[in-house]
């Protein structure tokens, strides 16, 4: 985009922003897109929106101002920009108007000049002021200096300063000297995102009202800008001091994602957040950003992290999902990283990411809902309804669970949860999962467990589908569900109950993982008596994870 807007400034025309140039290619491209996806079926529209694309393409893609024929004052760049707007873009772009570009030259060189003379009579101003000043003070202490004593070397660093200060205004430094700018402070305006321009404003409003004088701080964008850098790059050594200090051995975690780009609004850009856990805490050492998601490219950044922070003898343990990227026998992460390390390395496959896909296979399965859409389109309608439901009339589902399960083993699981929920690390998305398994189960007459508004739909979030599941059937009175639907629901939440969250929730002990697993696949052999279809679909998704 930005090689495209040059030709609009040497032909001296007025653009828009950017950010907008780019919403507007993007607008074109999803245009092409679904043109693509309809490109089978030929039916008189669609071949004439694809003429219509293909001569909008000779055309001139228009990155002008709204206002642009207002703002050129030379009548030929006018002209130039309305038959470039004509069908077939009439005219060229020829060699640069020199007569222009001298005559802007001369308004650059006048307006500099005149810049300069006033800032040039504004400093001898003061540089006068200083100088009288200085020159009473100096003639005061004349007859004391040439004693000997303390008192000499106090007019000695009195006149030195005057000298200094005379010296920075020759220089054209004129500022505040006070400067009350604190590391709190900088943290503060990091943390909350506040530009320079915003904390310059807020900083000295702030100063006002305590009394201090505007025009003796310190206080201006490039003054918080440097010490903001400074405040970074100190807080950052601090912390890779202080991590090197505890030397621990550690397992390194990675798992890209797709983040908001920095430097173009509404695109996002693939990134590798890399994460070290040791004694019961974890680290983000850094987000590189990779060009591609290849093996080859997750391992380079890592090992260049790792190097940055001097820590490639300490990694022993890598843990990251099981994609062919990460876990390839050839081109894996794993495989490059213990290239480069020129030693073996412990591997610890992410649980969480195993058993989230066994339930993704379990409810694509039952519900029919196979989609490359990053939301799920089926959780939409508790959303949809959510203000006008009466959240306190819910159908909990303990006839269904006590038709498939003993009064004993129902106790069991209550026990469980409730004991999981006094858990003290136990937040967020795991929290609510428990939670509505207690309702499901119908332990919550005294309706101390509130049913929270819904969240997040998409695929990425891991729990989505057990949350969604529960809240969906809770509700299904209030919701216009088809049968199909309902006993599809049924199913999920009696597998969840029964056979999932406990396995689920003890994912995540490193220790324990080999144990864990071979409970959850007992009991999916068990659930074969009551689901077979279950059963089946989960044990063959979970087998494909056993390779260690």
């Amino acid at each position: 985009m930005r090689e495209c807007l040059i030709f609009w400034e040497k032909a001296r025309i007025p653009t828009r922003a950017t950010p907008h140039c780019v919403d507007k290619i993007m607008k074109m491209y999803n245009y092409w897109r679904n043109l693509q996806k309809s490109a089978c079926c030929r039916s008189e529209t669609q071949e004439e929106n694809e003429r219509n694309f293909i001569s909008d393409l000779n055309n001139l893609f228009d990155t002008a101002r709204g206002n642009a024929l207002e703002i050129i004052k030379i009548e030929e760049d006018g002209k130039f920009l309305l038959s470039q707007r004509e069908p077939g873009r009439r005219g060229c772009l020829m060699g640069i108007d020199m007569k222009v570009a001298k005559r802007e030259v001369r308004v650059l060189l006048r307006v500099i000049e005149q810049e300069n003379r006033r800032v040039k009579a504004h400093h001898n101003s003061e540089i006068d002021d200083n100088f009288m000043d200085s020159s009473e003070e100096s003639l005061g202490t004349e007859d004391i200096s040439d004693q000997p004593g303390p008192s000499s070397n106090i007019a000695q660093s009195s006149l030195e300063e005057n000298i200094n200060a005379l010296k920075e205004l020759r220089m054209g430094i004129v500022h505040g000297s006070k400067c009350f700018l604190t590391p709190k402070i900088m943290a503060v305006l990091d943390r909350f995102h506040i530009s320079q321009r915003s904390a310059d404003f807020i900083l000295e409003a702030i100063a006002e009202s305590l009394g201090y004088n505007i025009d003796e701080s310190a206080i201006n964008r490039n003054t918080i800008q440097r010490y903001r850098e400074d405040f970074r790059k100190t807080e950052a050594t601090r912390i890779k001091e202080l991590f090197k200090e505890n030397e621990p051995s550690f397992i390194c975690d990675m798992d890209n994602k797709l983040l908001p780009a920095l430097n173009v609004r509404g695109l996002k850009s693939e990134r590798l957040p890399i994460i070290v856990a040791y004694k019961d805490e974890e680290k983000l050492l850094g987000l590189p950003k990779l060009e591609n998601s290849s093996g080859k490219e997750q391992a380079m950044a890592v090992w260049n992290v790792l190097k940055d922070w001097g820590l490639e003898d300490k990694a022993q343990i890598l843990c990251s999902d099981t994609t062919s990227s990460n876990t390839g026998r050839i081109n894996g992460a794993i495989t490059f990283l213990e290239l480069y390390a020129d030693r073996e390395m412990t591997y610890f496959p992410c649980r969480h990411h195993i058993y989230e896909l066994v339930l993704r296979s379990v409810f694509e399965y039952e519900l029919n809902e196979v989609t490359s859409s990053p939301d799920v389109a089926f959780f939409k309608k508790i959303r949809e309804k959510w203000n006008n439901m009466e959240k306190e009339n819910y159908m909990d589902g303990y006839k269904y669970l006590n038709a498939i399960c003993s009064e004993s083993e129902i106790l069991s699981n209550v026990n469980y949860l409730s004991n999981a929920l006094k858990n003290k690390k136990l937040k967020n998305d795991y929290m609510e999962l428990v939670e509505l398994c207690i309702v499901f189960i119908g332990r919550n007459s005294d309706s101390t467990i509130k049913i929270r508004p819904p969240g997040a739909l998409h695929h990425a979030r891991w729990m989505a589908k057990a949350i969604y599941s529960f809240k969906i059937f809770l509700f299904r009175q209030q919701l216009s569900l088809k049968m199909s639907e309902v006993n599809g629901l049924k199913n999920i939440c009696l597998f969840l109950v029964t056979v999932y969250v406990k396995s689920w929730l003890e994912s995540s002990s490193a220790i324990g993982a080999a144990l864990n697993d071979l409970m959850f696949l007992k009991k999916l052999k068990k659930y074969e008596s009551i689901n077979q279809g279950f059963s089946s679909i989960a044990l063959k998704k979970f087998c494909n994870h056993l390779w260690y």
